[in-house]
């Protein structure tokens, strides 16, 4: 505000000098003379270049509404003032300019100027080698340029609307002018500075440009302040090839970029507000010594300030907030950030040479999140500590980063030209761009985390010889695990990669990669992509329900396809055409797919030649009655005596009857678990079957139900209590449901042919907890079917429940005796929950063991449920995985709140409720292990 007032006196000041110094020109007996042009008063005159020729220094020609067709030359210090700006109209007739001033001390204010010629400098209004003038409040539209300053200095033009022109206002060699309160919209540039300077650019508003909004380019030392630059098409302010421009308080929205520097040095962007940039809300494209403070940038496109080619910026105080990436920093060095608050987005730093990873200075007073950034370089062994936002290392070596939870930020783990460094048992979600990325970067090790739900889940570029193993990579937006240009010699085995939008594993243009041992499944393009990489190995993996199981595209030569299981994809083994030649398939199981093989060249195998054999294929219809590597000899040797044909060129010699290799049966999974019958006496728990169950290789018999009073997450010490047959894919468990005081968990396993179980991972749970008449604190420690409030609470007798909306800071209720009006609809197991019992009884409920929980707690008070069978969980483990600053536990013995602080060696229970006061918003995570 004080700059905003600073700037208004500065306008003033030269307001007022301009009138006092024209008063002053006036000679010692001259008299100022008003000359009225147009309207019906006797001595008017009828053109307005006919006053201005009478006219001496100091008078003022006033020009009544209507429109006159001339081209105006102001060659003498006066005023021209029009009646109304919007009905006094001079009309250039499309030459030259509309009005000319080449005199010192001229005002003109109060007219619509339009339709100049196509010159390039043909204006509404030119100022030509003149300084001391006022253009106020005037139209200038449909010109080339509305307002144009050439050799022009110490001017002021303010409030001036300025539409549909070339340029809206433009100065060309000018300098100590004052561009103050105009609007400009739907010209190509809205105000446009060229070789000037010193100039103040302040409170106008440029919007709907074809190109920017404000341009300044081969300028200096000019102030570009308290300006809206909104919906231009390109930047809403461009600063070219210019230097020590400031550029302050602006606002700037759904622009290209709402700022942009190009080939400029030495500038400030302090304290602007810029969002829904359609780019980004700060760009530098080759622009050094920048310092951007204290700006305020929200829900960019893609960068809140992006950084390319540019060294020496200064990043500090600035919050950026829910755009794909907060800073982007590519190709540039020496880079200092501190204090900067990134949400929902984070730092992406991006180059090919070292100097473009390790010369920043990036500390942990940068958040992410509301947690520390952690950049290091340089760096040999160490570990990140814990409580990470995010995590780059830049040519570190032996780093070891683990057990963070790396969510929501622009890229969870960055690892550039760095080795021997190991990232493990990392949960990295929600990441826009990259859940895990590794750049020209060799021998690490990415082992047993989860990675789910970013952009690219592992994404690997110019790196070798690293281990990629035991990972889940689930529900990315694009590739699971994604190997690109030159990444050779990685092992990625033991992995889960399932539900990413695109493929599940891709390599391209990489070389001698070996696949094996992952499970590949539900991805919506592919499972196992081979694209324009040679002798790579993909072996003994499960790929089941893609669009396509395995594809090798483009110039992929000399791979190896072997001991896979391909089972229900849409295509099974796709080769395209034209491209790959010379790679084996053979010994993989290849069932039921929607097209099990294609390939319409003759240069690749799919067998192993003769005994070994080629594939299992699940539509075989040939017979195994002969033998021999011509199928002529008598005897079976399990190996068709027909080939199977994939193509018109392509065909599987020696197809084998029955799988090579025994393949485990695929686990049922559990769905859920309820309560019913009469009384809710029943616990009724259903699945889906196994996947071979009736299809795949049919190699379920049945599902055998095993129970627990105490639970163990590997089932462990379970009874079997019921054999199944398959097919079935619900029990009930009679009267173990409410009226039983007993908890019980279920585990589910499918018995095959051969009496082996395969048992799923999740388990199925009935929880009893009896209450006494009066407030009772509960959770619900189980995943319901049903949350609504009527069913979870069905067993217990109560009037009312409340519970507590931290994010909100608001009580939500329940009260039976209301039709009408509930705001506590929902109960989840996250939840704790305040219940007033009428009288004593059991609150009983069936549903989901929950594997892992994360409950979100806000800073300040949080009401919570404790979703674990963890017997030994105690306050001071809760402390130590969040910064809890304190934490209460119901007491029916301490009214009239009934609770009271609990001590570090408590227990914390499941089914019961906690409040949770924390410093700063963080995540908890409850395990059931």
């Amino acid at each position: 505000m004080e700059a905003k007032r600073s700037s208004i006196v500065v306008v003033f000041l030269v307001i007022v000098s301009a009138l006092s110094a024209t008063i002053s020109i006036i000679t010692e007996n001259a008299v100022a003379t008003t000359r009225y042009v147009g309207g019906s008063g006797p001595g008017n005159y009828t053109a307005i270049q006919d006053a201005i020729n009478a006219a001496i220094p100091g008078d003022t020609v006033y020009v009544f509404k209507g429109t006159y067709a001339e081209n105006i030359l102001v060659d003498k210090s006066l005023s021209l003032i029009g009646e109304d700006r919007n009905a006094t109209t001079i009309d250039g007739g499309g030459s030259v300019d509309v009005v000319n001033v080449t005199a010192n001390w001229v005002n003109i204010s109060g007219f619509t100027m339009t339709n100049t010629g196509m010159g390039w400098a043909d204006s509404g209004i030119e100022l030509f080698y003149v300084r001391d003038c006022r253009i106020v409040e005037n139209n200038v539209s449909d010109n080339t340029a509305g307002i144009f300053l050439y050799h022009s200095d110490y001017n002021v033009v303010s409030n001036n609307n300025a539409a549909n022109n070339q340029v809206g206002i433009e100065l060309w060699f000018s300098s100590h002018n004052v561009v103050a309160n105009n609007s400009a919209w739907d010209n190509e540039y809205g105000v446009h500075l060229w070789q000037s300077e010193n100039n103040t650019v302040i409170d106008n508003s440029a919007y709907l440009s074809n190109r920017h909004g404000i341009d300044v380019g081969m300028s200096r030392d000019n102030m570009v302040n308290h300006n809206i630059v909104f919906s231009n098409q390109f930047c809403g302010i461009k600063i070219d090839r210019s230097e020590r421009i400031s550029i302050t308080n602006n606002t700037a929205f759904n622009n290209e970029d709402g700022l942009t520097f190009r080939e400029s040095t030495d500038n400030t962007i302090t304290g602007n507000t810029m969002f829904s940039n359609r780019r980004n809300g700060v760009y530098s494209d080759h622009s050094d010594n920048l310092t951007i403070t204290n700006n305020n940038i929200s829900s960019s496109n893609w960068s809140g300030v992006e950084v390319y080619f540019s060294d020496n910026i200064v990043l500090t105080g600035n919050k950026v907030s829910n755009s794909l990436v907060g800073i982007a920093v590519s190709y540039s060095t020496a880079i200092v950030a501190t204090n900067n608050v990134m949400v929902e987005n984070g730092v992406f730093i991006n180059g090919r040479q070292l100097v473009h990873w390790n010369t920043h200075t990036i500390d942990t007073t940068n958040s992410v999140n509301g947690r520390p950034l952690y950049y290091w370089k340089n760096s040999t062994g160490g570990t990140i500590p814990a409580g990470a936002g995010q995590v780059i290392l830049a040519n570190c070596t032996n780093v070891l980063v683990e057990n963070q939870n790396l969510s929501n930020a622009s890229v969870g783990i960055e690892v550039a030209l760095s080795e021997n460094n190991t990232l493990v048992n990392n949960s990295v979600s929600n990441d826009e761009l990259v859940g895990v990325w590794v750049i020209s970067s060799d021998n690490n090790t990415i082992a047993s985390n989860s990675i789910s739900e970013n952009g690219e889940g592992v994404f690997f570029f110019d790196s070798t010889d690293n281990t990629i193993s035991n990972n889940g990579v689930s529900s990315n937006e694009w590739n699971g695990v994604y190997l690109f240009f030159s990444s050779n010699r990685n092992t990625i085995t033991g992995n889960t990669v399932l539900s990413n939008n695109w493929d599940g594993i891709h390599l391209s243009t990489s070389e001698n990669n070996t696949i094996t041992g992952n499970t590949a499944s539900s991805n919506s393009q592919a499972g196992i992509v081979i694209s324009s990489s040679s002798n790579n190995t993909a072996a003994n993996n499960s790929v089941l329900k893609n669009g396509v199981g395995i594809t090798l595209q483009f110039e992929s030569n000399n791979n190896t396809i072997a001991n896979n299981t391909v089972w229900d994809n849409l295509e099974g083994i796709y080769i395209t055409f034209p491209g790959p030649d010379y790679n084996r398939i053979y010994h993989n199981s290849i069932v039921e797919n929607g097209r099990q093989g294609h390939d319409e060249k003759d240069t690749n195998q799919w067998d192993d030649d003769y005994p070994s054999g080629g594939n299992y294929w699940s539509d075989y219809n040939g017979v195994d009655v002969k033998g021999g590597p011509n199928q002529d000899l008598p005897g079976s040797d399990g190996i068709g005596d027909t080939p199977y044909i994939i193509d018109m060129n392509s065909y599987d010699r020696y197809p084998l009857m029955s799988p090579l290799i025994y393949s485990p049966t695929r686990p049922p999974s559990i769905l859920q678990a309820d309560l019913n019958g009469n009384v809710s006496e029943n616990v009724t728990i259903t699945w889906a079957l196994s996947s071979d169950d009736g299809m795949g290789f049919k190699s379920v018999a049945g599902y055998r139900i095993y129970r627990n009073s105490t639970y163990d997450s590997k089932g462990l010490g379970y009874q079997l209590i019921s054999s199944i047959p398959s097919g079935v894919s619900t029990f009930v468990d009679n009267y173990a449901g409410d009226g039983d005081p007993n908890i019980y968990f279920y585990k589910l396993c499918a018995v095959d042919l051969n009496n082996n179980t395969s048992c799923s991972t999740g388990q199925a749970a009935k929880y009893t907890r009896p209450l006494s008449k009066g407030p009772n604190l509960v959770s619900i420690p189980l995943i319901q079917s049903d949350e609504s409030i009527q069913t979870v609470l069905q067993t217990l007798s109560y009037d009312n429940a409340w519970s507590y909306d931290p994010i909100n800071q608001e009580w939500k209720s329940f009260s039976k005796s209301k039709l009408y009006g509930q705001s506590l609809e929902y109960l989840n197991h996250t939840m704790g929950i305040w219940v007033n019992v009428t009288q004593d009884s059991n609150l009983t409920v069936a549903g989901v063991v929950p594997t892992s929980t994360t409950i979100d707690l806000q800073a300040g008070w949080n009401l919570v449920g404790f979703p674990s069978f963890d017997d030994n969980y105690t306050v001071a483990d809760l402390k130590a995985a969040v910064a809890v600053e304190r934490i209460e536990g119901f007491d029916a013995l301490a009214p009239p709140y009934f609770l009271r602080v609990i001590a570090d060696g408590d227990l914390l229970q499941a089914g019961f409720g906690y409040w949770i006061r924390v410093n700063t918003a963080t995540d908890w995570t409850v395990d059931n292990t």
